[in-house]
């Protein structure tokens, strides 16, 4: 195509590789004829050859090869007709010039060029009877080269008439035995004309399986004088673009080009040379002014006053519309249709060496809830819900980003500060809380965010990912709205990742043990159970309590095992009960996803026959926020029922749905949070809430333990209110097994290890 600059002529296009906006495809027929019963319009059967020019190289070298020879036969006087010849050789020399003004097309000039040959040395074998045998070996010798460039016809006109006046010669000059030599020729040129003939034909027909291919892929081949515009196309010009072939030869094909692509396929003139290949893709617009991307694949060839380009142009509209989708797709949420993580953190690394950009992390509260109470359906809704309210709070330079699940990202560019950042999350989170109905079912959404802030050094995509989410998940265990992150958080995340990376070995040398704190029957005061509280004894962190690492222990691929080493730490604290003829009932903390594992109960009996316990002074509590009601997991608590083990439902009262947990059946107890506690001191309402558990309990038959008691005011408001059971610092701090048996020992229960149901 034509890529001409009509203002200096130099500048040519080259390829764009990071295209626009998709453009309007065109629709092609996805079946067609095959090349034998039919070829596209406009693909003639000649192919893309460059113009013959008096001046080209091949010309040149032509004329001064037959020159050579018009001078050798000049100055050795071969024979007595050598000057004549000398002088039919410079006649063919200056023939050759205007051999290539009269047939200006390649093909046409060869056969012209072959026939002038023959011709010559036939009229020399005529003028030089001396040089017969010479003339009839250079005339069969270009016979064969004649036959595979002429047609059938005109290669068989040639040899004839030039094998007639070879043998007239012969005759004429009476050569000796000329009629077997001429014989011989005529054979060789039937034997070549047959070749020759099969060749065209495989020629023709692999030309003309070119012209179809480039047909079906919506192309044209072109020759295309870079200062000139398009020599000359060889394709269906009007059905690719609209254009007659005459208008498309005729037009200024930088006109057609799409503005946007127009600067980057561009290159400079001088930056070409000879056998550079060119891959170029813009939009042009056609002649019904909708817009196609055309794909030019070109050579640079060097021909008369300046370089050209022979190669093709084809219609990609189809594949450029696929690759864009396909870009869109990899760097787009299917769900919300905004960004994904890929796409975010493109964004984040084109920034890296920038400062002053913010990135929230944002989080949505017990979002897991939704899908375990309404199904996953009503979770995609909800998630769809929000997307569009945190989208609706967004400046215009601004990048939300869903990473998956339900956490969410925004990119605050450069220009508000960090009160402006903090006021854009709080109109995030006023939006997200907007009560909305989904399956009939009314619901108030909250969330946690992140945010930090991009400073020199720090602001790689995976330092800004893991200090926004660091600081995401501090303001969910904190319950606030959002934090920023600080020194102190970062702090705290590489401690986390110390304990982290050393939780199996810990595991493996016994690091991690259970201290105990006694359950205490509030009329007495006396010890009935103990619950045992996970603590690690770091070599460089000495000893730790489990709101230090217990977060990162369940979230660890160790989790299971940590489990059961705990499981395992409680079942021989009851064998050295039982040794010390003390009877009380241990409770140790177990994640819900520990029931998922099939073989948790059947490890479980086996400990407790190893240790030869009885399983029923076992209590397995439960973190009320993380229970939920699928078959493996009930199925599973069922198992450990039927063992006798206690399953008791912890921090009850924190959550939101405390009274669906309720309706458990094998639930035996419940322990209050120590919010709850806490709050009923002062608030009338809390406390009538508290009382109404109380009773609540009561009528079901749990047991219920009040934990987080730490004031006498507390333990008389929880006696007051009916509470038999109780637990905090008030009683005790955690203790050992040997200080838990001489606490025992000093403070006797009036109740059985495991108190009975009241009613």
């Amino acid at each position: 195509m034509d890529g001409s600059d009509t203002a200096d002529g130099q500048r040519f296009l080259k390829s764009d590789p990071d295209a626009a906006e998709v453009p309007v495809m065109r629709n092609r027929s996805s079946t067609r004829e095959p090349p034998a019963a039919k070829r596209p319009a406009g693909a003639p059967r000649r192919p893309i050859e460059m113009p013959v020019h008096p001046r080209d190289g091949l010309v040149v070298a032509r004329i001064t090869t037959i020159i050579c020879f018009a001078v050798l036969a000049f100055v050795f006087r071969v024979g007595d007709n050598s000057v004549v010849l000398a002088v039919l050789l410079l006649g063919l020399a200056a023939a050759q010039p205007m051999l290539a003004l009269g047939w200006s097309r390649p093909e046409p000039f060869r056969q012209a060029q072959m026939f002038s040959d023959i011709v010559s040395f036939a009229v020399f074998a005529i003028v030089a009877p001396e040089y017969f045998w010479l003339s009839l070996v250079v005339l069969a010798a270009l016979l064969s080269n004649h036959a595979v460039m002429a047609s059938l016809r005109w290669y068989s006109l040639t040899a004839v008439l030039s094998l007639a006046t070879i043998a007239a010669s012969g005759a004429f000059a009476g050569v000796d035995h000329w009629e077997r030599g001429v014989l011989v020729a005529a054979v060789l040129a039937v034997g070549h004309g047959y070749m020759g003939h099969r060749t065209r034909v495989v020629a023709s027909q692999v030309r003309d399986d070119l012209h179809f291919a480039i047909g079906e892929a919506g192309g044209l081949a072109h020759l295309t004088e870079i200062a000139g515009g398009v020599v000359d196309v060889v394709g269906d010009v009007e059905q690719l673009v609209g254009w007659s072939r005459e208008e498309w030869l005729a037009m200024d094909h930088r006109t057609l080009i799409h503005p946007d692509d127009l600067e980057d396929f561009w290159f400079e003139v001088g930056d070409l040379r000879e056998g550079m290949m060119i891959d170029r893709t813009a939009r042009v617009r056609t002649a019904t002014g909708e817009w196609i991307w055309l794909r030019d694949m070109s050579r640079v060839v060097m021909h008369g006053h300046g370089p050209h380009l022979r190669g093709f142009s084809i219609d990609v509209t189809a594949a450029q519309a696929g690759l864009v989708r396909v870009a869109t797709e990899a760097s787009t949420d299917a769900l919300t249709g905004l960004r994904n993580r890929r796409s975010l953190l493109a964004e984040l690394v084109l920034r890296e060496h920038r400062s002053g950009h913010h990135l929230v992390m944002i989080d949505l509260n017990r979002f897991k809830d939704v899908n375990d109470s309404l199904g996953h359906e009503a979770g995609d809704e909800l998630l769809t819900i929000v997307s569009q309210r945190l989208a609706a709070g967004l400046r215009p330079d601004d990048i939300l980003a869903r990473l998956g699940g339900d956490e969410f990202a925004v990119l605050v560019e450069m220009g508000p500060g960090a009160a402006a950042v903090e006021a854009m999350v709080d109109r995030f989170a006023f939006e997200v809380a907007r009560p909305v109905e989904i399956s009939g079912v009314g619901l108030v959404v909250t969330m946690a965010a992140g945010i930090v802030v991009a400073e020199a050094g720090s602001s790689d995509a995976s330092t800004m990912l893991r200090r926004a989410d660091n600081a995401m998940y501090e303001a969910k265990r904190q319950g606030l709205r959002s934090m920023r992150f600080d020194a102190d958080m970062e702090e705290r995340s590489n401690r986390r990742a110390v304990l982290s990376a050393g939780l199996a070995d810990a595991l493996a040398d016994g690091d991690l043990q259970l201290h105990f704190q006694p359950i205490v029957d509030v009329a007495t005061g006396g010890a009935v159970a103990v619950e045992g509280l996970a603590r690690w004894d770091h070599p460089v962190f000495g000893l730790l309590h489990p709101a230090t690492f217990l977060e990162v222990t369940l979230m660890s691929e160790a989790s299971g095992s940590f489990t059961r080493v705990m499981v395992q730490h409680a079942i021989a604290a009851l064998g050295a009960f039982a040794s010390a003829e003390v009877q009380l009932a241990v409770a140790v903390n177990v994640p819900v996803n520990v029931f998922q594992d099939a073989d948790f109960a059947s490890w479980v009996r086996e400990m407790c026959d190893l240790e030869e316990v009885d399983a029923s002074l076992l209590v397995f509590e439960i973190a009320e926020r993380d229970i939920h009601d699928t078959g493996a997991i009930s199925a599973a608590i069922e198992c450990l029922v039927g063992m006798g083990i206690t399953i008791s439902i912890a921090g009850f009262g924190a959550g939101h749905a405390t009274f669906e947990r309720l309706r458990w059946r094998n639930v035996e107890q419940l322990k209050l949070d120590r919010s709850v506690v806490r709050h009923a001191i002062d608030d009338p309402r809390e406390r009538a809430i508290l009382r109404s558990v109380l009773d609540l309990a009561d009528e079901l038959g749990y047991d219920v333990v009040a934990e987080g008691v730490e004031t006498q005011e507390q333990l008389e408001l929880l006696s007051s209110l009916g509470c038999r059971l109780a637990q905090g610092y008030l009683f005790a701090s955690s203790m050992s097994v040997d200080e838990v048996i001489a606490y025992v020992a000093a403070h006797p229960a009036r109740r059985a290890a495991k108190s009975a149901p009241h009613s």
